[in-house]
């Protein structure tokens, strides 16, 4: 799991914790809906890097699942992170009995099932329209027919996250780019978001305000698709610096006049993302 130092002032006391936070090994200090009254508890802890924009003060903590207004997809993907270990794991949402029990397909990593105990804890998060829902639970049973699948209890509380307007996720995607000059290269888009992109390549493809086109390779599940992106160079750096040794060449980069196709697919990529903790 991703981790980002929290400033004490970020943290609200005296009332119940929107989000989990962190000691820097991972571990659970403080639960959603747990309520610090001293600043100097505050100290020294971190949050999920998914959960990064400031709070706000005005976010409620929901005390129902689902928040009202908002429904969960059944087969919606939950990034899991069973407590003391690592890394995440991943499920998807059978279905749920309101009040009583959470139904998710038993969680897997590099496609494995995890050895799971009755009574372990465990904090997830899954993406409901445009908002991520973190909460609580504890694996009640693990099932193995007619398929392996788990109960979680029920959540007592929810805590709703609203994704920004235009968010960005962490990604690496291999790209093919070309500019005016017929210039081509393979590189690599580290960071992506609905309208632009974070690309890093040794080819030297022109300065700020020159158009150039991004053909990459997607899949989702058992979906693949080929998009062809034109860009605009807004932005030009070194990913290390101006003293790294590296050729490399990141460029900052705004997609123009994309096509209905195209776009439907960079949101469906970065949301993919999103869910399974990568947002920026």
């Amino acid at each position: 799991m991703n981790l980002l130092a929290i400033p004490v002032d970020h943290i609200p006391l005296n009332r119940p914790l929107p989000w989990p936070l962190y000691d820097a090994g991972g571990g659970i200090v403080y639960r959603v809906g747990e309520v610090l009254t001293v600043p100097a508890m505050a100290a020294g802890l971190y949050r999920a890097a998914a959960q990064a924009e400031p709070w706000d003060g005005d976010t409620p903590l929901q005390e129902t699942f689902p928040p009202a207004g908002i429904k969960p997809q059944i087969g919606s993907k939950l990034q899991l992170h069973v407590r003391g270990r690592q890394p995440e794991c991943q499920a998807r949402l059978i279905g749920y009995v309101r009040n009583a029990s959470l139904l998710v397909t038993h969680p897997v990593v590099a496609g494995e099932r995890i050895a799971l105990a009755e009574g372990e804890q465990i904090e997830a998060r899954i993406l409901a329209g445009r908002h991520i829902l973190v909460f609580d639970s504890v694996v009640a049973r693990i099932c193995i027919s007619p398929l392996h699948y788990l109960h979680l209890d029920y959540p007592a509380r929810v805590a709703r996250q609203p994704l920004r307007s235009s968010p960005w996720c962490a990604v690496n995607l291999l790209t093919v780019a070309t500019n005016v000059a017929g210039v081509t290269d393979v590189g690599r888009i580290v960071n992506l978001s609905f309208g632009g992109a974070k690309l890093e390549i040794a080819a030297h493809l022109g300065k700020p305000g020159d158009r150039i086109e991004l053909v990459l390779k997607v899949v989702l599940d058992e979906l693949r698709a080929s998009l062809t992106l034109p860009a605009l160079i807004r932005h030009i750096s070194r990913p290390g610096g101006l003293d790294s040794a590296s050729d490399a060449v990141a460029y900052g980069v705004e997609f123009m006049e994309l096509d209905g196709q195209a776009a439907l697919w960079l949101k469906c990529l970065v949301y993919r993302h999103i869910a399974e903790g990568q947002q920026i």
